[in-house]
């Protein structure tokens, strides 16, 4: 079984400028006609993978032909988010294809999800907040 030891992602809160640790890692996203890199963030409590819709857009998606799904965050505001399939690698991890969302809700949060359905179901995940990493096994 493969392993990556991934540390915890330092964010400044907009509000009060603290600063933060979360589970993320770089992945990539591809389609026949781009290839993005972005930061994400490790959400077990998320059902799917979400991205902004402008990272959708950026890779040549029609982001409103996709599959709409509707979801509430936190705020209990509905956010559509229409899903397509995507090529989603990890730094020295497996590629796999999988549906994915594009949120216009996330393009403020600047980074994606990485949730159960697509992330979760792929890689056994072990966090250990008091040290400040994770660990991914596949």
């Amino acid at each position: 079984m493969a392993r990556l030891k991934v540390s915890y992602t330092p964010w400044r809160l907009r509000a009060t400028q603290e600063i933060i640790y979360r589970p993320s890692l770089v992945v990539e996203l591809q389609t026949p006609q781009m290839l993005l890199r972005i930061l994400s963030i490790v959400d077990s409590g998320a059902d799917y993978c979400l991205f902004p819709a402008s990272v959708g857009t950026f890779l040549g998606l029609e982001i409103s032909k996709g599959h709409l799904r509707q979801f509430t965050g936190v705020g209990g505001i509905e956010q559509p988010s229409y899903f397509h399939k995507v090529s989603l690698s990890i730094s020295d991890g497996p590629q796999f294809i999988d549906s994915v969302g594009f949120s216009e809700g996330l393009d403020s949060l600047g980074c994606g999800i990485l949730g159960q359905e697509g992330f979760f179901d792929r890689f056994e995940v072990r966090f250990n907040r008091k040290g400040r990493f994770f660990t991914l096994h596949w």
